[in-house]
């Protein structure tokens, strides 16, 4: 999907934690094909980052997604700290022999679940690339920068705490009988 210059900019502008994270991965914003603004909402929470690996001698194919935490508020200078994901997914090789190997992961709210102060966060950023270059094929290329705000008058914290308390009750449920 295509998305103008001047948009990307705009956004640039209004999260600070944009440029941040783009000079952390010496990127451009010209080099990045879309940028979102979306709410952290229960689908995605309950979501797995995406790891995808795959080689041979023909190319090669490479899809990752990383999290960051921003806190940015007015006055202060902006912060950027990089959240420990595991993803779900797959890597592998069409070499002869080559081990193929895949990976569980956890959600993104696992993955919160472990950030201390979590709600002195301003918004997250997910950070999307995907690379794929066979031979024979055209080549592909695509980061995606997505905007994750909390949820309106309600802190990921209490989130987590509803997930674990949710999960709790699960439990007493399938062992009482």
């Amino acid at each position: 999907m295509y998305q103008n210059r001047f948009k990307k900019l705009a956004m640039a502008k209004e999260f600070r934690g944009i440029p941040k994270l783009l000079e952390k991965l010496n990127r451009s914003v010209d080099e990045i094909d879309t940028i979102t603004v979306k709410r952290l909402d229960e689908n995605f929470l309950n979501s797995f980052p995406s790891y995808y690996s795959w080689d041979g001698s023909a190319g090669e194919t490479y899809e990752n997604t990383r999290l960051y935490a921003i806190a940015d508020y007015e006055g202060v200078e902006c912060g950027i700290k990089e959240i420990a994901i595991d993803c779900k997914g797959i890597s592998g090789s069409n070499y002869a022999y080559s081990p193929r190997h895949e990976y569980e992961g956890e959600t993104y709210l696992e993955s919160l679940a472990r950030v201390e102060n979590i709600d002195d966060y301003s918004y997250f950023i997910r950070y999307f690339r995907r690379y794929s270059d066979w031979s024979g094929q055209e080549s592909e290329d695509i980061r995606e920068i997505t905007i994750l705000k909390p949820p309106k008058r309600k802190k990921i914290s209490e989130i987590i705490k509803e997930a674990e308390k949710k999960a709790m009750e699960e439990v007493r449920q399938e062992t009482n009988f």
